[in-house]
């Protein structure tokens, strides 16, 4: 038996073909869409954890200086803030003129914010040495709580 094909069915068939092709190709349109946010996502953690990690290997540093600084002048400088770090980068001239040795490399973490420093230390009872934290991945100073990274 022949077969017949009706002329007007074909434009239908065709449509729906290119109705399946343009499906298919949207769904894996969006398919690599979500893969690469998905990617991005998993490169942004992975960066705020190594950011994390230079800030913590920061406050071991100021530590270091800090306590240097207390072993040579006798004691850890009394303050609350930013202030009391920034002097012990940038220190000033003394009554002689002479410019006393910086006892820390820098003071701001990874963010771009300046580490916080508190002594006495109110956050840890017979504290041997001063609060320092970092505001965190935030930016935020929330007094050492939220994600703010601590020596203590």
């Amino acid at each position: 038996m022949p077969r017949t094909t009706d002329p007007r069915a074909f434009p239908a068939a065709v449509a729906a073909v290119l109705l399946l092709i343009a499906l298919v190709g949207s769904i894996a349109v969006r398919a690599k869409r979500a893969d690469e946010a998905a990617a991005a996502a998993s490169r942004a953690a992975a960066r705020t954890r190594m950011l994390i990690k230079v800030a913590e290997v920061q406050l071991a540093g100021i530590d270091n200086g800090v306590l240097l600084y207390s072993l040579e002048q006798g004691g850890f400088p009394d303050g609350h803030g930013t202030e009391v770090l920034r002097r012990l980068a940038h220190p000033e001239k003394d009554e002689f003129g002479d410019v006393e040795p910086a006892w820390l490399e820098g003071h701001t973490d990874p963010w771009g914010h300046p580490y916080n420093y508190q002594w006495p230390n109110p956050r840890v009872q017979n504290a041997k040495k001063p609060a320092i934290w970092s505001n965190g991945p935030n930016g935020v100073n929330e007094d050492g709580r939220g994600d703010d990274i601590t020596n203590w």
